[in-house]
C-alpha cells in the first residue's frame, strides 16, 4: 500500500515502536497493581524489544502472506502452512526476546542460564501466534482495499473515457457544416419528396435522441450500436444519395456480442470524411463482425483514396480516444489498426476479447 520501500519500513518502525510504548504502559500499570512495582526503564526496554523483534520478522510474515494467500483457492492448504507458520515465527522470537532481555538485564545474583530460555520459550507463546495472525490479517485487508481503491479508479477512468466519447460523438452530430448539409438536403427534398424529407428529419431526430439518451454502460450489445449506426447512415445516404452504398455483414450470432458503447460511430464518421467524401463516383462503406479464438474483430472498410503517409501515426481526437478507452477495458487484449487495403481504400480493424453482453459465456 505504501511506497516507496523506505516509507513502509518508517510507518512500520513507528507502528512497532508506539505498540511497544503501549505494552511497556500497560506492565508498569499492572505491575503496581499487583504490588510488585516494575521500573519504567526496565518495563520500557523489555517492550521496545518484543516489539522491534516482531518489526524484524514482519517483512517474513508479509513474504508469506504473498506467496501464501489465505483467500486463494489454495485457502485451506494456505491456511494450514500459515498455522504452522505462525508457531515457528512465535518460538524464534521468543528465543530471541530472552535471549536478549537476560543477557542485557544479567547480574552476578541474577547470571545469564541458557536452559532458562527453553522454559520460558513457551509462556504467552500464544500471544505471539496472534500477532502473526493480526500481521497476516492486516496485510490482506490492505491488499483488498487498494483492490476496490484501484477498482474505483479504473471505474472513474472508464466512466470518464465514456463520457468523453459521448459528447464527442454529439459533437460530431453537432457540428455546424453536418447539421446544414443535412437540412440543406431536407429543404431540397420537401418540394419534390416530402416522404424522403420526413424520413430524413425522423432519423436525425433519432440519432440526437440516441445519442443524448445514451446511459453511461461501458458495454452494450452489438446490435444496440449498429441501431445507432444505421441512423447515422441514413443520413449519409441521403446526403450522398446514390452513389452510397453501405453493407452491414454482422452474423447473427455475434448481435449479442459486448462492445465499447459508441467505439463504431467515429471509425464510420471519419470513414465518411476521408474516404466516402473524397471519393468521386460510386463510394462504399463495409462494416463487418467475426468471431475468432476467443476474440471479436470488428472492421470498418472504405473505398477512398485511402490513408496518406500510414507510417507518420499522426491521428485525430477521435482515434486516440478510441485507443485510450480500449487501453482502459481490455489491457493488452486488445488491437486498433488503420491499414490501406489491397486493392484500394482503408481499414480500420477492432479486436477484443468476444463476451456476451450481460457477462454471459460464450458457447464454444
Amino acid at each position: 500500500m505504501l511506497s516507496p520501500g523506505w516509507v513502509r519500513i518508517v510507518f512500520s518502525f513507528v507502528a512497532w515502536t508506539l505498540f511497544g510504548i503501549f505494552m511497556a504502559a500497560q506492565a508498569y500499570y499492572l505491575s503496581f497493581r499487583s504490588g510488585h512495582p516494575l521500573p519504567w526503564g526496565t518495563s520500557l526496554f523489555r517492550e521496545l524489544v518484543y516489539a522491534y523483534l516482531w518489526a524484524c520478522l514482519t517483512p517474513v510474515v508479509l513474504s508469506l502472506s504473498r506467496k501464501y494467500p489465505v483467500d486463494s483457492q489454495r485457502w485451506h492448504i494456505h491456511f494450514g502452512l500459515h498455522l504452522g507458520g505462525s508457531v515457528v515465527v512465535a518460538v524464534v522470537h521468543k528465543i530471541f526476546f530472552h535471549l536478549i532481555t537476560m543477557l542485557v538485564e544479567a547480574t552476578p545474583d541474577n547470571p545469564f542460564h541458557f536452559d532458562r530460555i527453553t522454559t520460558l520459550m513457551w509462556s504467552y507463546l500464544d500471544y505471539g501466534i496472534l500477532l502473526y495472525w493480526f500481521i497476516l490479517l492486516l496485510h490482506h485487508a490492505l491488499q483488498y482495499y487498494g483492490r476496490v481503491k484501484e477498482g474505483e479508479i479504473h471505474a472513474s477512468q472508464l466512466e470518464t473515457q465514456l463520457t468523453r466519447a459521448q459528447l464527442g460523438a454529439l459533437k460530431m452530430q453537432l457540428q455546424p457544416h453536418f447539421l446544414f448539409n443535412t437540412l440543406n438536403a431536407v429543404s431540397v427534398l420537401i418540394p419534390h419528396d416530402p416522404e424522403a424529407a420526413r424520413r430524413m428529419i425522423s432519423k436525425l431526430a433519432d440519432l440526437l435522441r440516441l445519442t443524448l439518451e445514451n446511459d453511461a454502460a461501458q458495454e452494450i450489445p452489438l446490435r444496440q450500436e449498429l441501431v445507432f449506426l444505421e441512423s447515422y447512415l441514413e443520413i449519409e445516404k441521403t446526403r450522398f444519395e446514390d452513389r452510397l452504398s453501405v453493407n452491414i455483414n454482422v452474423p447473427d450470432d455475434l448481435l449479442d456480442a459486448a462492445v465499447p458503447n459508441l467505439i463504431l460511430q467515429p471509425i464510420v464518421e471519419n470513414a465518411m470524411r476521408h474516404g466516402v467524401a473524397r471519393q468521386r463516383g460510386s463510394a462504399r462503406v463495409e462494416i463487418s463482425a467475426g468471431r475468432d479464438n476467443g476474440t471479436l474483430r470488428l472492421q470498418v472498410r472504405d473505398n477512398g483514396p485511402g490513408l496518406v503517409n500510414v507510417e507518420a501515426g499522426k491521428e485525430g481526437i477521435g482515434f486516440s480516444n478510441t485507443r485510450a478507452r480500449l487501453q482502459q477495458l481490455y489491457g493488452s487484449r486488445q488491437s486498433f489498426k488503420m491499414t490501406n487495403a489491397a486493392n484500394g481504400g482503408a481499414i480500420a480493424t477492432i479486436v477484443i476479447p468476444f463476451s456476451r453482453h450481460n457477462n454471459q459465456s460464450a458457447a464454444n
